[in-house]
């Protein structure tokens, strides 16, 4: 929103816009420096005022990554595992390009690099997290990039669904592999996640509270869409909840 204010006995309107040169002009009346200052806003919102491109001579993509893992990162569920991705991104040469000067052809040789070390699904998400980085710049920083470099990267292909089901006879030859694990409760994890299909971390994070053993039902609060939903559970998911439960009265 434009300044307006008396300077030297006029009225000055100053407007300033990221990305654009800061802009005042001095009027007799304060209703002429009004109407000056709403058309010089309307025409940078429609773009017809030239950006200040220093800003891109001055910023690194290292400064988008910090600023995003800082300020958009923080605020996600899954903030721990995006800040490893993005320093991760921080140790590449290509975060010292300042803004002028990187281009669609580093992120294709990057993805292109990433391909012989790690699977495609996982160049997919660094693709997909960068992506998101130079959107937010454009989208919400100001940041008057021609385009987002990302946008016309080609992604590696969706690997293959996977269908893996137990075969007949696996099931307890991994139960009984867990049981000469150290860990106490092994088998009782799989079990579940056997009988329940939910994941790894939506096991560890259940408490009593959340099992209604009477009604057979389990209500995960933190999903991965970051919804709670109920579901029931199988007897035999009922039959080791009730070993665990009893397992644990008589630890203590």
């Amino acid at each position: 929103m434009a300044t307006i204010r008396i300077h030297r006995g006029k009225w000055q309107a100053i407007v300033r816009r990221k990305g654009y040169p800061q802009q005042s002009k001095s009027f007799m009346t304060k209703a002429h420096a009004l109407k000056w200052a709403r058309q010089l806003e309307s025409n940078l919102d429609a773009g017809l005022v030239p950006t200040d491109t220093k800003i891109l001579d001055d910023t690194t993509v290292g400064d988008l990554l910090v600023k995003y893992r800082d300020s958009v990162s923080i605020n996600k569920k899954g903030y721990s595992s995006e800040c490893t991705r993005l320093d991760s991104f921080l140790r590449q040469p290509w975060a010292k390009l300042t803004l002028a000067k990187v281009s669609p052809g580093v992120f294709s040789a990057y993805r292109d690099q990433r391909l012989d070390i790690v699977k495609p699904a996982t160049v997919r998400r660094d693709l997909g997290l960068l992506r998101a980085v130079f959107e937010t710049a454009i989208a919400e920083w100001d940041f008057p990039l021609n385009g987002n470099p990302l946008v016309n990267i080609k992604k590696p292909r969706e690997p293959e669904a996977r269908n893996r089901r137990l075969e007949p006879g696996e099931r307890e030859l991994l139960l009984k592999a867990s049981e000469r694990h150290t860990a106490q409760w092994l088998k009782f994890g799989i079990i579940l996640a056997i009988e329940t299909g939910l994941r790894r971390g939506e096991l560890l994070r259940l408490f009593w509270g959340d099992i209604a053993l009477d009604h057979s039902t389990i209500l995960v609060r933190d999903t991965k869409n970051g919804y709670s939903r109920t579901i029931p559970l199988s007897k035999v998911a009922v039959d080791t909840l009730t070993l665990m439960r009893s397992e644990v009265a008589r630890q203590f």
